[in-house]
C-alpha cells in the first residue's frame, strides 16, 4: 500500500511540473527546501481544476485534458507508463490532436474511439497492400513481419488490419506462440486452424460443401495424415481412420505436405487466407519449418504470412 501511496503522490507531482511549466504558474510552493507546502497562486489553482481554462492560455487540449487529469483527485492514471503512452500518441498524432476547439475532445481526457489505432495508418497499408497482391492470381504469396519491443502493438496492428482483410473478403486465422509451449510442436498453427474448422462447421451448408470438396479434392489420400495433426478437421469432413502417423523425420515430412495440400484447399484469389502467428520468437523448429513450407509453396499463391 506505501507503494502504491508513492506511486500517487509521484503522479501528482509530475501533474504539478507539467501546470507550472505550460502555464507559468506554480500550484504550490515551499518557503524553504523540505518546507510545508502551501498554494500560493489562485490563478494556478483554477487552472489545474477547469481543462478549459488551461485551454484558454494557449496550452492545446489534449496537453491541457492530461494536465488536468494528473491534478485532479480522480486521477485516472495509475501509471507512468501510461502517460508516457498518452504523450506518444500525441506526438504520433499533432495534425488530429492539437487542435483548438474544446468540444471536439469532449469532457474526457482523450476522446479516442475505441478499437482504434492512431498513427499507424502506414504499417496498416503495407499489410492491406500485400493482401490486396496475393488476392490478384498470377501474384506470389508474401510474408510480412512486424516487428518491435514487447508492448508496442504489434498484435494490436495485427486485429486491426484483420478488420479490413475480412470487409475485403479474405479469411484470417490467428495463434499465439507461448514460452511455456514450446515443447508443443506446431502449437499455435494448431490453435489457427482448429478456430478456422470450428468455424466453417458452423457455415452455411452450401459453403460447407465448397469446402469439403475442394479440400477433398486436395488433400485426397493425406486427409487421414493431417486429422492426425490436427483433429478438429473431422467436423467438416469424414476423415477414414488409420494408425497413428508415427514420428520421426519421414511422418513429419508426411503431416508437413498434408498442410501444404490442406492451405491449397481452402484458400484462393477470390478468398485469400491471411495467417497471423504472434510471438514466433518462442515457435519451435517444426513450426518455422512448416512456415517457410506453406510459404514457399509455388502451388499455392494466395497466401498471406504475418509475423510478430
Amino acid at each position: 500500500n506505501s507503494g502504491a501511496e508513492s506511486g500517487k503522490k509521484d503522479l501528482l507531482s509530475l501533474g504539478e511540473v507539467f501546470l507550472e511549466l505550460f502555464s507559468g504558474e506554480a500550484r504550490f510552493e515551499s518557503n524553504s527546501f523540505g518546507g510545508n507546502q502551501h498554494a500560493v497562486s489562485n490563478g494556478a489553482a483554477s487552472l489545474s481544476n477547469d481543462p478549459h481554462l488551461l485551454h484558454m492560455s494557449k496550452v492545446p487540449v489534449c496537453i491541457s485534458s492530461l494536465i488536468f487529469n494528473l491534478n485532479s483527485g480522480r486521477n485516472q492514471y495509475q501509471l507512468a507508463r501510461e502517460i508516457e503512452e498518452d504523450l506518444s500518441t500525441i506526438l504520433a498524432n499533432r495534425d488530429s490532436l492539437l487542435c483548438n476547439d474544446v468540444e471536439e475532445k469532449g469532457k474526457r481526457p482523450f476522446s479516442f474511439q475505441l478499437g482504434k489505432m492512431y498513427g499507424r495508418d502506414e504499417h496498416i497499408s503495407v499489410i492491406l497492400d500485400a493482401y490486396k497482391r496475393i488476392a490478384t492470381p498470377e501474384n506470389p504469396s508474401e510474408i510480412v513481419i512486424i516487428s518491435g519491443y514487447s508492448g508496442a502493438g504489434k498484435s494490436a496492428l495485427a486485429q486491426q488490419a484483420q478488420k479490413h482483410i475480412v470487409d475485403l473478403g479474405g479469411q484470417f486465422l490467428s495463434g499465439k506462440y507461448d514460452n511455456f509451449r514450446q515443447m508443443e510442436p506446431l502449437s499455435a498453427i494448431i490453435v489457427a486452424f482448429t478456430d478456422y474448422c470450428q468455424k466453417i462447421a458452423t457455415t452455411s451448408a452450401e459453403k460447407l460443401h465448397q469446402i469439403r470438396t475442394s479440400i477433398k479434392e486436395t488433400d485426397g489420400p493425406e486427409l487421414a495424415v493431417l486429422a492426425n495433426a490436427l483433429p478438429c478437421i473431422r467436423q467438416c469432413i469424414d476423415v477414414p481412420s488409420i494408425k497413428a502417423v508415427g514420428v520421426g523425420l519421414k511422418a513429419y515430412h508426411r503431416i508437413k505436405s498434408a498442410f501444404r495440400l490442406f492451405v491449397r484447399a481452402i484458400s484462393s484469389s477470390d478468398q485469400p487466407l491471411v495467417l497471423f502467428l504472434d510471438d514466433l520468437q518462442w515457435a519451435d523448429p517444426l513450426s518455422l519449418d512448416l512456415i517457410e513450407s506453406l510459404i514457399t509453396d509455388r502451388e499455392n499463391k494466395s497466401l498471406l504470412f504475418i509475423g510478430s
